[in-house]
């Protein structure tokens, strides 16, 4: 019962903050639309309650087929329609598994001739070389590496719909419990957005992390050895790619030896299956840990190397102790980044250890603990998880989606919020009521709620307290935690009442209301700018920023995807450089860049002039035509000493255009 008991207790806890930072996340005029969303679902879950076709076997067939179908045609259109412009390691581990499918195993890197990406950051070679072989796949199909990127995408993420569908089954028996699991795949708009349009280990982390768990469920529920012993072998060798990918996937271990004593325990009768998992996660561990190596040597890649420059485990637990980072409160920070490379360098890793020290008792007791929360407030409580990190311009998304970018992020942000504290207020109820019972299918249910609970407590512990965080670790187990509302869901119909005379009004009026809040709230976020199109900065392995000399003038002409009310070159402002449109309108330097607001049309191009109007050369930053397998940067392209060089820049888009401030000129006011 102690077992028992404390998992409720922290569990709760963790619901509870997941609901609180979800909350505090929103503005109180998003925080409406989502109060009345949450009551219209309640009205409208009442009325279908009170339809008995609607509880019908074949409605609910039909019903969640269509929301299947929705999923997975979304799932298609986003990843073939929709791109973000992947900076930093996405890009990284792209250009090198081209590399890699060209036979180039050189994994030495060299960024403004300071920097070994691959030796410092190893944890990624791996994936590197499974997304060439992706790659190579795709090429055997005639497909284009852009492609056969964007098919993989889809394949896992309809993958994690096929195998949560079939948890769900597994554990339940149920069709209202399939029904609900179809509708939270279809609603919840995260994995549409940055696992779909982001190319990196998250997406097949989700993956195997879901197939993972499928296949516990079915040694759990089974009492076939023969099941046992042919899934835990699937569960050793897919587990043994998810912990090769995502190291922090080692909190599934703990969590199965927690729930394997919690058996024994509390007298389970599932204990030699949890046995079973128990054995085949560990053997997983360390047939990843003995085979890596050898494959990742076969590629190219100098384990003594990685040794003598990878960052030490306390990098990132000091990163994770840094209050103001660059990137957020225990985020990844550059200038912590670039002193554990020197103290590396320096062969003095005590300084890293200097530094804990000082922070710990800097920060103190109340310091640690509003850290902590601040960690959670970016680990829980970004509806989005990840979505916006890389979201730094778009190399392809459709027209309409990039002119109303602002409205519709609230609103894929107001959805995502709505359904977490949904779910959240839905588990919280039945983790009050959780039961063991003699019952084989709930007893396995249990289970799976205490598995996965577990690992969720900590892997929210772990990127809170200990590690460095960012909202897309807990991907992973995202999915997983929200769909045990389908798992928790009973099979009861019993018709909810209202009182007669009130029923049709709030049936009607709550809808209406929450209608017209959502269409105000949407509304304001019309006035929010968002990137349209440009050449962002890209911190790839490759060094594609580059030093030119502005002799005279150079003329750069860029496509807006469509309406746009800013244009930002982002060169250094210095005295003799000119920048303006072709008709001579300056661009004045602001913020450390060149800023125009001016109307421009989506249907013809904007020429842009660099003029050097002093004495002698001015250096310029530009970015040079790299020889990639998708292209990098927009607009046409200067040529200087026999290299193409391109504009860095933005384009914003105003859905509504900002109010008009007066400019007198000889007394006359006159619009700016």
């Amino acid at each position: 019962m102690f077992f028992k008991r404390s998992f409720q207790v922290v569990f709760g806890l963790l619901l509870v903050v997941i609901a609180l930072t979800q909350i505090v996340n929103q503005r109180a005029n998003n925080m409406l639309a989502i109060i009345l969303i949450m009551g219209t679902s309640y009205v409208v879950y009442t009325q279908l309650k009170k339809i008995e076709w609607f509880w019908s076997q074949k409605c609910q067939k039909i019903v969640t087929a269509v929301l299947i179908a929705f999923n997975i045609l979304m799932l298609l259109y986003v990843s073939l329609n929709f791109q973000i412009n992947d900076v930093s390691d996405p890009l990284n581990v792209q250009i090198k598994a081209t590399e890699l499918l060209h036979g180039n195993y050189n994994w030495h890197t060299n960024i403004n001739g300071s920097e070994e990406y691959f030796y410092s950051y190893p944890n990624v070679v791996f994936y590197t070389i499974f997304l060439s072989k992706i790659m190579s796949l795709g090429g055997t199909f005639g497909l284009s590496i852009q492609l056969t990127l964007r098919l993989m995408t889809f394949l896992f993420l309809a993958g994690i719909t096929v195998f949560a569908m079939l948890t769900s089954w597994q554990l339940n028996k149920n069709r209202k419990s399939l029904l609900i699991t179809a509708l939270i795949l279809a609603v919840y708009p995260v994995m549409y957005l940055y696992p779909n349009m982001v190319t990196y280990t998250d997406t097949l982390t989700m993956f195997l992390t879901t197939v993972v768990l499928y296949l516990i469920a079915v040694v759990i529920s089974t009492r076939s050895y023969n099941t046992w012993f042919a899934v835990g072998g699937a569960i050793l060798l897919v587990y043994a790619v998810l912990y090769a990918v995502k190291p922090n996937m080692i909190v599934l271990l703990p969590a199965v030896l927690i729930l394997l004593l919690m058996a024994v325990v509390m007298k389970m009768k599932n204990k030699v299956q949890i046995i079973v998992v128990s054995a085949s996660l560990a053997l997983g561990i360390v047939v990843s840990t003995v085979t890596i190596t050898p494959i990742t040597q076969h590629y190219g890649f100098d384990q003594t190397q990685a040794k003598k420059t990878e960052l030490p485990v306390t990098h990132w637990i000091n990163m994770g102790l840094n209050p103001v980072g660059s990137n957020g409160a225990g985020a990844y920070d550059l200038n912590d980044d670039n002193n554990a490379r020197q103290s590396r360098i320096d062969n003095n890793p005590q300084l890293i250890k200097q530094s804990i020290k000082y922070r710990l008792k800097t920060l103190g007791i109340g310091g640690i603990w509003k850290l902590a929360l601040d960690k959670a407030q970016m680990l829980l409580g970004t509806p989005l998880f990840g979505f916006g990190k890389y979201m730094t311009g778009y190399a392809k998304a459709p027209t309409f989606y990039i002119k109303h970018q602002s409205m519709l992020n609230a609103l894929f942000s107001i959805m995502a919020t709505t359904v977490i504290l949904i779910i959240v207020t839905k588990l919280f109820v039945a983790n009050i009521k959780l039961t063991d019972d003699s019952n084989a299918i709930n007893q396995t249910k249990v289970a799976f709620i205490y598995l996965v609970g577990i690992a969720s407590i900590g892997l929210a512990i772990f990127h809170t307290v200990l590690w460095e965080v960012e909202p897309r670790y807990f991907l992973p187990l995202l999915y997983p935690m929200i769909l045990l509302v389908a798992i928790t869901f009973d099979d009861e119909n019993k018709p909810l009442h209202m009182a007669k005379q009130y029923d049709r009004k709030i049936s009607i009026t709550i809808p209406v209301v929450t209608t017209i809040i959502l269409i105000l709230t949407l509304e304001a976020n019309r006035n929010y700018p968002s990137v349209a199109f440009g050449n962002m900065e890209y911190p790839a392995r490759v060094n594609i920023l580059q030093t030119v000399n502005l002799r005279s003038t150079f003329s750069f002409k860029l496509n807006a995807p469509q309406d746009i009310d800013v244009l930002k070159v982002n060169i250094q402002p210095q005295d003799g450089l000119q920048v303006t449109l072709k008709d001579g309108t300056p661009l004045l330097p602001q913020n450390n860049q060149y800023v125009i607001e001016k109307h421009f049309t989506g249907d013809r191009p904007i020429e842009v002039k660099l003029q050097n109007t002093g004495k002698g050369q001015k250096s310029i930053v530009l970015y040079q035509k790299t020889n990639l397998f998708k292209t990098l940067f927009h607009g046409t392209s200067i040529t200087d000493n026999g290299n193409k060089y391109y504009l860095p820049y933005e384009m914003d888009v105003y859905d509504r255009k900002t109010f008009q401030t007066w400019n007198y000129q000889s007394g006359i006011p006159n619009n700016k």
